[in-house]
């Protein structure tokens, strides 16, 4: 295994936990300009997770991020993109309880919700990416955009369609919803994957970017691609993303649900266009 030393000393911050160093991570470090922070999760008495209610584990994660972007200079205001990961199927409250503590930050937001985390303790789990203040070595703060596509499924999870900073374009999971902020009513994976795709498009190019622009893509869904639709499904990705000669990265993964219930495909990313 090779050991990455890096050419410069990079601003990092820490709750002082022992797994830090057995593990050999930071809470949050800075680098390229952004703040990029660990998983935070419940936790009680020094690293033991806490075992409580779900809003109680909820202020606990998220006191635990701000606490760690605060070493670095940063508030939530700063937040650019961030992804929940919940455990169970509550994705109202999560939601809910999202809204209320960062609502007004203007971040784009993942909420994902999974079958189980490290520890069958842990409720939820939350990470982010921030504008980096300025630092040693750079010259100017990167200006962070909001943007909107008139969804009114953001209004309701509190966050942004999508947020730019500089070039780069953080889009926020993208649900097969219709204008309304609801799943859409065709029960076709193919429809779902459509317009999963058709939204995060539209919240790219909201942005200033175009489909080329477009260096990564997560894709959500809560059942198999189903394989009579496999040719179709890879031609909508490739119309949307991927047909020039730059490709984007790609990552496809089962979940148990989606932001929006009764969606079936949901798209985040990230694009890097061009200024302007």
């Amino acid at each position: 295994m090779t050991s990455l030393v890096a050419s410069a000393l990079r601003p990092t911050a820490s709750h002082g936990f022992p797994g830090e160093e057995r593990w050999g991570y930071s809470q949050a470090i800075v680098a390229g300009g952004l703040v990029h922070t660990a998983g935070q999760v419940p936790r009680g008495d020094g690293e033991k997770p806490l075992v409580a209610p779900f809003d109680v584990g909820f202020a606990s994660a998220f006191e635990l991020l701000e606490s760690a972007i605060n070493q670095v200079g940063c508030t939530v205001d700063d937040l650019v993109y961030v992804q929940l990961f919940v455990f169970g199927r509550d994705v109202e409250q999560g939601a809910e309880l999202y809204r209320q503590r960062l609502g007004t930050s203007g971040s784009a937001l993942s909420l994902i919700v999974i079958d189980g985390l490290n520890h069958p303790d842990y409720s939820l789990e939350v990470s982010a990416t921030a504008v980096a203040p300025v630092t040693e070595g750079t010259t100017a703060r990167m200006e962070k955009r909001i943007v909107s596509t008139g969804n009114p499924l953001d209004e309701r999870l509190g966050r942004a369609a999508a947020v730019r900073v500089g070039d780069l374009i953080y889009v926020s999971g993208q649900p097969s919803v219709g204008p309304d902020g609801n799943a859409i009513a065709d029960d076709s994976f193919v429809a779902h994957y459509e317009r999963a795709f058709s939204n995060f498009l539209a919240a790219v190019e909201a942005a200033g970017g175009t489909g080329a622009d477009v260096v990564s893509t997560h894709t959500l869904v809560t059942d198999p691609v189903p394989a009579d639709d496999a040719e179709q499904v890879a031609g909508i990705h490739r119309a949307v993303v991927g047909s020039g000669p730059s490709k984007p990265a790609s990552t496809l993964v089962r979940v148990s649900a989606l932001s929006a219930p009764n969606a079936k495909v949901e798209v985040s990313g990230v694009a890097v266009a061009a200024q302007g």
